[in-house]
């Protein structure tokens, strides 16, 4: 079974690259933003996903085994086939499918072709924690981490004042940059400054 490919571009089409590893050429379904994000000539790393059928045998590759890992805990809901799979990494990326899963969102993941309601709602149910999200250094603080202090009053405030979920995140992340100590007031007003702005 073939885990890794490291070899060049030789070709890509709308739904696959084609990588040269050793004058053999590999057929390989990949997320659409990696065929964006390749040429031809291109030295290229994929962790792949062998899918063996009765028929045929198709190799899936994914820039990072994580991807990999969230495309085959995507093959294990029930109605997700490799097609509908892919197309969810394609249409979101990893932290965006694990946000959306984790928020209950399921007009997000009704952005996924293939996917309606009614799949959008399982996939929220069987998913629930198990799509693995990168590691960040300690100096870059994730949303999860600034919001687990129960006591802080400022996502409340925000939330009345009418903001949503991610864009209240996106402010917890950008104050806990700067660790002085100020008053409520002065991280509303900051937090404002930067919602205002449109984010990071």
């Amino acid at each position: 079974m073939i885990a890794m490919l490291r070899g060049k571009v030789a070709w890509k089409s709308e739904d696959h690259l084609v990588v040269d590893v050793g004058g053999v050429g590999y057929r390989v379904f990949v997320p659409t933003p990696l065929i964006g994000g390749s040429a031809e000539g291109d030295e290229i790393v994929l962790h792949v996903s062998t899918q063996v059928r009765e028929d045929a045998i198709h190799l899936f590759g994914f820039e990072s085994p994580a991807d990999r890992d969230t495309f085959l805990l995507l093959l294990g809901v029930n109605g997700v086939g490799v097609r509908t799979a892919l197309s969810a990494l394609s249409a979101l990326r990893r932290a965006e499918l694990s946000r959306a899963v984790a928020d209950g969102d399921v007009r997000a993941l009704e952005r996924i072709p293939g996917v309606g309601k009614r799949l959008a709602q399982r996939l929220v149910v069987e998913l629930a924690g198990r799509v693995v999200v990168d590691a960040v250094t300690p100096s870059t603080p994730t949303p999860a981490a600034v919001a687990a202090n129960p006591s802080d009053a400022l996502p409340l405030v925000l939330a009345r004042l009418g903001f949503r979920r991610t864009e209240i995140d996106q402010a917890l992340v950008e104050l806990a940059r700067d660790p002085r100590e100020r008053t409520l007031e002065q991280r509303v007003q900051e937090a404002l400054r930067f919602l205002g702005k449109g984010g990071a």
